[in-house]
């Protein structure tokens, strides 16, 4: 029934003819073509219609000058052309007769002209082209830039159209001349170009081709999503999207904009191996987290809660003396801070006594690095801050002189190197380990330190005891309460065992523990294989592993699976701090996606392939 509705429409069949000429017309039809031609043409195979007989191609003779023709279009498809009205006719008018009729009828003054008249013609026609050319490259050239520049507005958004192309035609008019100014007049950039072109691009690198959640500046959470996958012996983290949720921020409504997202790209949970979080509720409850339903769809996945969200976490417990002392620093950077006159007179008497700096750090707590740098600003400028402190009379001044306080800038400043070490686009699960382990050791070595009254690794702290000559046997037992506090934290928070993949981190030193016996085979082997070993040494360990897949299939895609997922969400702390920057309150109503996909992705957009799909116009 279908079929026959589909013939019936594509052979036009009209309400007035009778039933007989349709059954005519389909009997017809099927004696003409067998069964396989009805279903191509149905659309049921390659081709929708019956195949047409290819005509034969014509070539160009140079004796058709005289008709007042030359030759246009392709080898494989020659066009006859007229010199005198630039008309293209269809290959198979290359026919004397016919070119001879177009000249008759179309310019028949002309029909008893000489072979010499239309040579000339032809030499004009020849330099028009040439002339159209030229400036169709240029406008080619002025595409180009227009989307070289728009993806640095993506990236830094400078205003194109009031201080780039201004600023640009200064430069040019002063260093060239009006020539090259008009040329850069010609460049397209008003705020809807420049916006298709960042669009443009974005879904460039979409096509080239984990999880958090943050709110930007106007109220709105958005969800950034990365995605590292692999591609040609490379693991690679990309920015996959980001998308706001007007609403609720529960696990039901950020798993229903990744799923979704998911499918509509065509992409399979099948293939998921790893999903990385912070802790909140929404990303990781047990009945209907983000992370319970992923794993769901994606029983190979398994889930990672983000290391440098867990060591924060980790060093957020001190004793109750030591974070009454962090509570006194944060509230005598508010009073400077907050009030608008206090900073301006703290910092004219920071620019008197000649001080590095001459402003203070306010505290963020949800940011990995805050306390220490708040602390280690207040210790550069404790000398400028007590002195306003003691003339504004403010009572938090004497708490300056407690030695405590220097311990928590010499703690912090640790932890914080030990943030940044963890940091990194490439970071993987075995190297964070390591790095936490190695902490973990330090709190046990400074325990045996500080119970040695030995207060050598905190060198600030040791400044302060020295210089005023304190007993500092009291103070050692906060200081060692709180180094075993850290540690006590630290170890339920880093319980992973990763001893038993020491040969991921180094195949050719380190045994191979709990694996099968055909494992156990290939890792000896390639142990004895020196090209392997001079490889190892040059390339990064993931390449390392995903260039031996094919020798050593097993051990690769154990040590590619523990490699690839992602061990923290440090790029998405980059993208929501690339986020504030780009969506401020002034540009409440900007689709983010598009500028942070230019802004973040490593891929860079194909524009010589952007241009050639666009048709070229410049700014007028």
């Amino acid at each position: 029934g279908t079929r026959c509705i589909l013939l019936l429409f594509n052979y036009n069949v009209h309400k007035n003819e009778k039933p007989i000429k349709i059954y005519v017309k389909i009997s017809l039809l099927f004696k003409k073509y067998n069964l396989k031609n009805i279903l191509k043409y149905c659309g049921d195979g390659p081709s929708s219609a019956p195949p047409a007989k290819k005509s034969k191609t014509r070539k160009y003779d140079e004796r058709y000058l005289q008709f007042g023709f030359t030759v246009a279009g392709t080898d494989a498809e020659p066009l006859p052309q007229c010199v005198i009205c630039a008309d293209l006719l269809a290959n198979d008018s290359v026919k004397p007769c016919k070119l001879k009729c177009h000249l008759e009828t179309k310019h028949p003054t002309l029909k008893d002209k000489s072979l010499d008249f239309f040579r000339l013609k032809l030499s004009c026609l020849t330099q028009q082209k040439r002339t159209i050319s030229k400036h169709t490259s240029v406008s080619n050239k002025c595409l180009e830039a227009s989307y070289c520049v728009s993806q640095r507005i993506a990236r830094f958004h400078t205003i194109t159209e009031v201080l780039i192309l201004p600023a640009a035609k200064d430069i040019c008019q002063v260093m060239f001349g009006e020539n090259f100014t008009q040329r850069i007049g010609d460049i397209p950039f008003s705020n809807d170009t420049v916006s298709r072109h960042i669009s443009d691009m974005a879904n460039d690198i979409k096509e080239q081709l984990l999880l958090d959640e943050t709110t930007d500046v106007v109220g709105l959470a958005q969800l950034l999503t990365y995605v590292r996958y692999i591609n040609v012996l490379l693991n690679i983290a990309i920015f996959l999207f980001c998308r706001s949720l007007p609403a609720h921020t529960t696990g039901e409504s950020l798993f229903d904009i990744l799923d979704g997202y998911i499918r509509d790209a065509g992409m399979s949970w099948g293939s998921c191996v790893g999903i990385c979080t912070d802790g909140t509720r929404s990303m990781t409850g047990k009945v209907s987290g983000l992370v319970t339903r992923v794993l769901h769809l994606a029983p190979l996945a398994k889930w990672t809660h983000c290391m440098i969200h867990r060591e924060s976490l980790a060093s957020k417990q001190m004793p109750e003396s030591l974070e009454s002392i962090l509570k006194q620093a944060v509230q005598m950077v508010s009073f400077i801070k907050a009030w608008p006159l206090n900073a301006r007179l703290f910092s004219l008497l920071c620019q008197e006594m000649g001080a590095e700096h001459e402003q203070l750090l306010f505290h963020t707590e949800v940011r990995w690095l805050s306390r220490g740098r708040i602390l280690h600003r207040l210790y550069k400028l404790h000398s400028e801050v007590k002195a306003f402190l003691v003339d504004v009379k403010f009572d938090l001044a004497r708490y300056l002189d407690d030695p405590l306080w220097l311990h928590l800038v010499d703690i912090f400043k640790r932890l914080n190197l030990l943030n940044r070490s963890m940091q990194g686009r490439d970071a993987n699960i075995l190297l964070l380990s390591e790095k936490v382990s190695a902490f973990i050791g330090k709190l046990d070595l400074w325990h045996d330190w500080l119970m040695n009254k030995n207060v050598d690794m905190f060198p600030i702290f040791t400044d302060c005891v020295q210089e005023t000559g304190i007993n500092i046997s009291p103070l050692i037992n906060i200081v060692t309460q709180h180094v075993d506090g850290l540690k006590q934290q630290f170890v339920p928070y880093f319980s992973e065992d990763f001893s038993s993949f020491a040969w991921v981190r180094d195949p050719f030193s380190c045994p191979g523990k709990d694996l099968s016996v055909d494992m156990e085979e290939q890792l000896v082997e390639l142990k004895s294989d020196t090209r392997l070993r001079h490889l190892y040494s040059s390339c990064s360990l993931p390449s390392f592993w995903l260039t031996v897949m094919t020798e050593y299939p097993q051990l690769s895609d154990a040590a590619v699976k523990l490699l690839l997922p992602f061990a923290s969400a440090y790029l998405c702390e980059v993208g929501f701090s690339k986020l504030t920057a780009l969506k401020t309150k002034y540009r409440n109503r900007l689709q983010v996606e598009d500028d942070l996909r230019l802004a973040l992705s490593n891929i860079e957009p194909r524009v010589v392939l952007l241009c050639k799909k666009k048709q070229v116009q410049v700014s007028h």
